[in-house]
């Protein structure tokens, strides 16, 4: 051995040496402190005797009075209005501080979910009742007449969310419509309304702008005739009727032709929607400007109406989606389940069904797994643009005076900001050509669209949006190589979101150019050759907040260390089924980065207890944390997360071997939401050498 290589050894032993001793050194430090907080708690209490009386006397620091007042009623924003109710007793300054809460106009007891009742209801809404403007009350499902009839009496409401309020019936809504004149905003999803709460609507003047029916699946076609009769809806701008399934195309077409003043329109999970529809729809309306079609026209009945499905079957598949849904976004269709075994090959929604729609100012058109759509219509719509604008000018030239006239306008493309086409298979590079001249499209969600090659993301890159967009998925494109990637370098000034997700093309020494995307916000690589390498670049990127790279099995603990001392400001990281990982890359990783908000390491099965004890230590603001397959833990580990993290909700120990049901409900008390199963872990939970062995 010559003196150099001696040398170098020597080096790598002294640092290995000196990060052990800082870290026990850390660790004992944090567990004395702990021990004091605990010994102090929040009172000091200190015994003082006289004569035979025992008394304590109790020093609170009140360090929250001392803040601004705008700052204090920050602070208490964030507590649930039985939390306030508490804070009042503490002091009279808290007291006070909770008293100007009721003067906020805002109230949202979403947070208290089941819990809030009638009587709970009534009590908080008491003091507020004529200040109150706004107020949530989304997946309130104890919530029942007392309830209702006392809303109804707030007559300054303007914005009423009662989504998921599963008591809500129509004899509740026709005191809300009438009690509450100023109403704006309307949100009566998932909930079992029928077609008489769209009557009782009607029935009074209204303003509503904002109307949310979706998943009201006793709706039918004769609760449509009632948006054109009474006093209708001449205000509304915002309709949402996904999974109404029980209208019908009929039903769906008479509600178009009652409201034309509405410019966006959700029609998400609506099975039967059609070009027909889109059609009618286009020509009725002067103006759309939001048209979401997200799992729509897919499948349809070959034997009956969708007017005349089973209400049974409808109803068994709601139930199952009260309890699972949390956004309208994010469900799954609950009638999906009853079409399953129907479905047929006919495509629904082609490009000839969205050509009107994308004439009327169309700014957001979101899509998906329309097999029929190949994206020509925007081509169609461009023609027509030009056309009306030569028109246009020849007009000017000889009236110069008379201004433009809003049919004119009606037939602008250039307002397109948002379009997402996932799983449309018959997209191909051909739709960048005709989005070419688009200008100002700030996100584009291309997700499954497997046709793309390299040649449609140079078009892409040359476009006249490429310096606008700020948002880019191609998650599944699996014909991407790393020609595409490096063409995304410096052209994209202004991206903060991308995905290149399930590109199994894509080398880890392509990605590596990712880096030079200075503006990334989120970045997700997850299922690509990413390795060491450019993982460890993207810890120089200033403003990445959230990195995925799920499984990534080239990815070691040597990367995830390199990343960790640049990303400091990581605050979601996804290391799920990176097989290589161990407790020394979860250390430098929780050590760096401690404003980690959301952490998976599902599938990571080599992790053990002392994984959970250095995130603990550090990772304070953790919320989320995926362990499921870390067969290794014991309730040590969890111990330690009971001890650390106090802001933990959400605990996800599916697959782990070594804990048992009994401790984890001991040491999981303070947290809301937790996952857990001590089966044995599936396939994919296995290291693939494991799993072929």
């Amino acid at each position: 051995m010559d003196e150099w290589t001696a040398t170098l050894i020597f080096r790598a032993w002294r640092k290995t040496v000196a990060e052990a001793r800082k870290a026990r050194e850390y660790f004992a430090q944090l567990q004395q402190e702990t021990q004091s907080l605990d010994e102090l708690h929040a009172v000091e209490q200190q015994p003082i005797t006289f004569s035979n009386t025992y008394n304590l006397r109790e020093n609170y620091q009140n360090r929250v009075a001392e803040l601004p007042e705008v700052t204090q009623l920050r602070i208490f924003s964030y507590l649930s209005p039985l939390d306030v109710a508490r804070a009042a007793k503490v002091c009279r300054a808290w007291m006070s501080t909770a008293e100007k809460m009721n003067t906020i106009g805002r109230l949202d007891l979403s947070r208290l979910g089941g819990q809030l009742t009638d009587k709970m209801f009534v009590k908080i809404t008491r003091k507020r009742r004529i200040r109150l403007h706004q107020i949530n009350l989304h997946g309130c499902t104890n919530l029942g007449p007392l309830g209702f009839r006392a809303l109804s009496s707030y007559a300054n409401l303007q914005d009423i969310n009662l989504s998921e309020c599963v008591q809500l019936t129509d004899d509740y809504v026709l005191p809300i419509a009438s009690g509450c004149p100023a109403l704006l905003y309307l949100n009566l999803s998932y909930t079992p309304i029928t077609d008489n709460s769209i009557r009782h609507l009607t029935a009074s003047p209204t303003m509503l702008q904002f109307l949310s029916l979706a998943h009201c699946y006793h709706l039918t076609k004769d609760g449509s005739r009632y948006f054109g009769q009474g006093n209708g809806f001449p205000k509304l701008t915002y309709l949402d009727l996904s999974g109404c399934v029980q209208l019908g195309p009929e039903g769906l077409i008479q509600i178009v032709e009652a409201v034309c003043t509405v410019r966006h329109w959700i029609l998400n999970e609506i099975p039967w929607l059609s070009d027909n529809e889109l059609k009618i729809l286009g020509s009725s309306c002067n103006v759309i400007e939001t048209l979401e079609i997200l799992e729509s026209g897919i499948m349809t009945i070959s034997t009956v109406s969708p007017a005349f499905v089973s209400l049974n079957d409808i109803e068994r598949t709601s139930a199952l989606a009260f309890a699972t849904t949390k956004s309208k976004k994010s469900v799954e269709m609950g009638s999906s389940a009853h079409f399953k075994d129907l479905r047929s090959q006919e495509h629904l929604i082609t490009d000839g069904g969205l050509q009107e729609i994308c004439r009327r100012g169309l700014k957001s058109l979101l899509a998906s797994r329309l097999n029929g759509l190949d994206g020509s219509c925007f081509r169609d719509a461009l023609l027509v643009n030009e056309e009306a604008r030569s028109a246009l000018a020849n007009k000017h030239k000889k009236n110069s005076s008379q201004p433009q006239s809003t049919k004119a306008k009606q037939f602008e493309l250039s307002y397109l900001t948002q379009l997402c086409l996932k799983d449309c298979t018959l997209v191909s590079d051909s739709l960048f050509r005709h989005l070419a001249s688009v200008p100002c499209l700030t996100v584009l969600n291309l997700s499954g669209c497997t046709g793309l090659t390299d040649a449609g993301i140079k078009l892409l890159v040359e476009s006249c949006y490429a310096s606008f967009l700020r948002e880019l998925y191609l998650a599944g494109c699996r014909q991407l190589t790393d020609r595409s990637v490096f063409m995304i370098d410096h052209k994209f000034p202004q991206l903060a979101y991308l995905s290149l997700a399930d590109c199994d093309l894509l080398s880890d020494s392509a990605l590596d150019v990712l880096s030079q995307c200075k503006s990334l916000w989120q970045l997700n690589l997850s299922n690509t050759q990413l390795g060491d390498r450019s993982i460890a670049t993207f810890g120089s990127l200033p403003k990445l907040r959230e990195l995925k790279v799920s499984s990534c099995v080239n990815i070691t603990d040597t990367g995830v260390q390199k990343y960790a001392h640049s990303g400091i400001y990581a605050q979601c990281v996804d290391l799920s089924f990176c097989y290589n990982l161990s407790d020394s890359g979860i250390k430098t990783l929780a050590f760096c980065c401690r404003f980690l908000m959301h952490l998976n390491l599902a599938g990571c099965a080599k992790l053990t207890d002392m994984s959970l004890q250095y995130i603990s230590g550090v990772c304070q603001y953790l919320q989320k944390l995926n362990m499921s397959g870390c067969v290794q833990i014991t309730e040590i580990g969890l111990t330690y997360l009971r001890r650390g993290c106090k802001q933990l909700n959400h605990l996800i120990l599916l697959y782990c071997k070594g804990l048992n049901k009994r401790e984890v409900i001991r040491l999981t008390t303070k947290v809301s939401c937790v996952e857990f199963s001590s089966d044995n872990p599936p396939t994919e939970f296995q290291a693939p050498d494991q799993s072929t062995a």
